[in-house]
């Protein structure tokens, strides 16, 4: 094989998300993100802990994943929301830890759900539905959802589609005058907006992907 190996290039990433952290990760969240390959998603410098930009939209440093996701606190199972699916990295981590068909990731940019369901592919995590949705709506044809992670702008959240008493945290992102990120866990049917930081709801364009053994959701929009 060229070049070192990925799965120790991971292990030196997550040293460096501690050493910026203070601590380690969610145990779940660490191990999962010992076995995503960054480097499907992100070009340059994958497993460097630093943010960037590709394809027009920011990518997280891994330790600001590592810190959302911790506050998210995934568990097994949990049907799980993704506001601005950005290059598709957080959503493959959330699936290596609540199983890829419980990750719903939506975001208003057709050129970003074409970018992480092509990267999601290549990945290995097929399984994870991504759509062309405003996240001021949320996704109400697969809500509830246990949690919600929003790494877009959010500008209006409220609770749609809730469980009863649905789980609730807030973790620190990195924050930019033009790309604030959050994280928030509500069991959330709708929750903030796409990554580009709009609400306009663009009109259905195509049937929604489907998963295996779920039932058909009403018509919405999609890429």
């Amino acid at each position: 094989m060229d070049g070192p190996d990925p799965a120790l290039l991971r292990e030196d990433m997550l040293d460096s998300v501690e050493h910026s952290l203070g601590s380690a990760p969610q145990a779940a969240v660490r191990e999962a993100m010992a076995s995503v390959p960054r480097e499907e998603f992100v070009a340059e410098a994958p497993y460097a802990n630093r943010a960037g930009r590709q394809g027009g939209t920011r990518v997280l440093a891994p330790a600001t994943v590592a810190r959302m996701l911790s506050a998210l606190s995934p568990e097994p199972g949990d049907e799980t929301l993704v506001v601005g699916v950005g290059v598709g990295y957080t959503a493959a981590v959330l699936a290596e830890v609540v199983g890829p068909t419980r990750v719903h990731a939506i975001d208003i940019s057709r050129p970003m759900v074409h970018d992480a369901r092509r990267n999601l592919s290549a990945a290995g995590y097929d399984a994870v539905l991504v759509d062309r949705a405003d996240g001021a709506r949320g996704l109400p044809a697969y809500a509830p959802f246990d949690r919600v992670l929003v790494e877009g702008r959010c500008r209006r959240c409220w609770s749609r589609g809730s469980r009863p008493a649905p789980a609730s945290a807030t973790g620190p992102a990195e924050r930019t005058p033009s790309s604030p990120t959050r994280a928030t866990s509500r069991g959330l049917g709708g929750s903030g907006s796409g990554s580009t930081g709009t609400t306009a709801s663009p009109a259905p364009t195509a049937e929604p992907r489907r998963r295996p053994g779920r039932s058909a959701p009403g018509r919405r929009s999609v890429a």
